[in-house]
């Protein structure tokens, strides 16, 4: 009972913090970030930043914003261009405006920042800065909320707010940067490189990217249903070659998935290799990849490939509403795996792995998550699990054979594209999967 109890406090703890944080979104609504970040500094890894944040006030008398931002320096504000005062105690910056905004007025906020960017020992997001490499990933395992914007800059680091992103980073000669989007200009200044991004869609916060490394680069383009679309592959010269090989079927992967959910409506198809050791992480349009899926795991990297891809559908295009909601992102993505192998080898090999999954889920996933869940409304500790995973894909198995073959096909494209560029709960997906195929899911 005292376990019960406690477990329950601590839901509603999460929940109330996850509805406040997405409170903000209907007072203020920020529009886009330009984010000015200075990455040159490898010795001793300290960013120096300035985010200038267009937002638009959706009520009357509004006179301040919080924002979130994560154990950095703030040097100072502006507020249309003077500067204002501010309080900040390291996980919240309160910005006083100088004169309140009416409901759509809009203002310019310039935020100028420097310090040691996060990553705790043995999460898996943060800000990785190694001798090599400085990039981050855009989500944390231990941290509530998951998003993880915040520790590189200040923002409304939930999944209802999105915004359109531009970058201007500078790096050292011998690097390269790479962001979310198209790439506007590359500009040498002295011993620097000057790089600017622009993303033409709005995204969450945790989506946004910034990678920078000696990157070589491999150029291609596929052609999908909206026209052509660029396909840059960052990588050191030395993992090149790996990438090209293990990536042949990336083209194949987006004509799949085209095929499936409709058009892919993204600026370009974009992987960075990273030494990262967890995985692989959907920054929209420019994905951070696991360089271990070149060697050790070669036998999971084109089914990653896929995964990752398919969050430009699921969790990018169509976002869960919080992180209790997860397996509208990833259970679907993990489901695109199967759902890729199938089309590309064949029933067989797509049935064979279902039914290793399923038997893994039988066995093995209440005891890596510590008890049976349902996949909607997981507890905030099995956000990313298996149950969110694992299950996640196995129920949309089911999901498929019960509402047959031809209407869930049909229904998923429909609901993609009924809830493109927003946020949606299980709720939604099923009332609306039910009222497309005139099957009741309820039950």
């Amino acid at each position: 009972m005292k376990h019960c109890l406690a477990f329950l406090l601590l839901w509603c703890s999460v929940l109330h913090n996850i509805v406040a944080n997405d409170l903000r979104s209907d007072t203020i609504d920020i529009r886009s970030y330009f984010l000015k970040l200075n990455l040159t500094d490898f010795t001793t890894k300290t960013l120096h930043a300035e985010a200038e944040i267009d937002i638009k006030s959706l009520q009357n008398n509004v006179n301040s914003i919080r924002l979130d931002l994560l154990r950095l320096t703030v040097d100072s504000i502006k507020f249309n261009g003077v500067a204002t005062t501010f309080s900040y105690n390291d996980t919240l910056l309160h910005i006083h405006f100088p004169v309140s905004l009416q409901k759509n007025n809009a203002a310019i906020l310039q935020v100028y920042y420097h310090g040691k960017p996060i990553q705790m020992n043995g999460d898996f997001g943060g800000f990785y800065w190694t001798n090599l490499y400085a990039f981050n990933i855009g989500v944390s395992f231990q941290e509530d909320p998951h998003s993880y914007g915040r520790v590189w800059f200040p923002c409304f680091d939930n999944f209802k707010q999105r915004s359109l992103f531009e970058f201007e980073i500078t790096t050292k000669n011998i690097h390269r940067a790479f962001c979310n989007g198209i790439l506007q200009s590359e500009i040498s200044n002295g011993s620097n490189k000057i790089w600017t991004w622009k993303l033409n869609q709005a995204i969450p916060a945790y989506l946004a990217s910034v990678t920078v490394s000696q990157y070589e680069v491999l150029y291609d383009s596929v052609q999908g249903l909206n026209g052509t679309i660029p396909i840059q592959l960052a990588a050191r010269a030395n993992d090149t070659a790996k990438v090209k090989q293990l990536f042949t079927n990336l083209p194949n992967a987006l004509h799949i998935y085209e095929g499936l959910f409709g058009a892919y409506l993204w600026d370009r198809i974009g992987y960075c290799i990273v030494p990262f050791n967890a995985g692989a992480m959907e920054h929209a349009t420019n994905i951070s990849f696991m360089q271990y899926y070149l060697t050790a795991l070669a036998s999971d990297c084109e089914e990653t490939m896929a995964h990752e891809l398919s969050h430009h559908w699921f969790g990018n295009l169509v976002t869960c509403s919080t992180a209790s909601d997860m397996w509208l992102n990833e259970g679907w993505a993990r489901y695109c795996e199967k759902l890729f192998l199938e089309e590309l080898y064949g029933d067989s090999v797509y049935q064979t792995s279902m039914r290793t999954l399923h038997e893994d889920v039988l066995h093995r996933t209440h005891i890596r998550d510590g008890d049976y869940f349902p996949v909607s409304g997981v507890p905030s500790l099995q956000t990313y699990g298996s149950t969110v995973y694992d299950k996640g894909a196995d129920m949309i198995h089911t999901l498929r054979w019960y509402l047959g073959n031809s209407d869930f096909k049909y229904c998923i494209k429909e609901y993609i594209n009924q809830f493109k560029w927003q946020n949606v709960n299980t709720a939604q997906m099923r009332d609306f999967l039910s009222q497309c195929s005139g099957k009741d899911l309820t039950n």
